[in-house]
């Protein structure tokens, strides 16, 4: 009974961290797609028609999801990319 209880508890405490991570890397791709929309607009404005990062560069939401121990937005995108529109996210991250 004791087992049944303590499963439960763990299983109650997953669910809830599962909860939190849902929200956390929801929020952390909205940044990531903020950032890619500044960093385009300011391509188009500096007439470079070329973008070098794309929305589709992102990694599978369930991906990101079920790394469980990252909680943060750059592993989202590949390295070299994340690099490009760094200089694009503390701005996103102000809205």
């Amino acid at each position: 009974m004791i087992a049944v209880i303590i499963l439960l508890v763990f299983g109650m405490i997953f669910c809830l961290l599962m909860i939190i991570k849902t929200e956390v890397t929801y929020k952390n791709r909205l940044i990531l797609i903020d950032a890619i929309y500044k960093y385009r607009i300011s391509l188009i404005n500096q007439h470079i028609y070329e973008p070098g990062v794309d929305y589709k560069d992102k990694e599978s939401f369930d991906k990101t999801l079920f790394r469980l121990w990252d909680w943060g937005y750059k592993r989202i995108l590949p390295k070299e990319k994340f690099e490009i529109i760094e200089p694009f996210i503390e701005e996103a991250k102000k809205k």
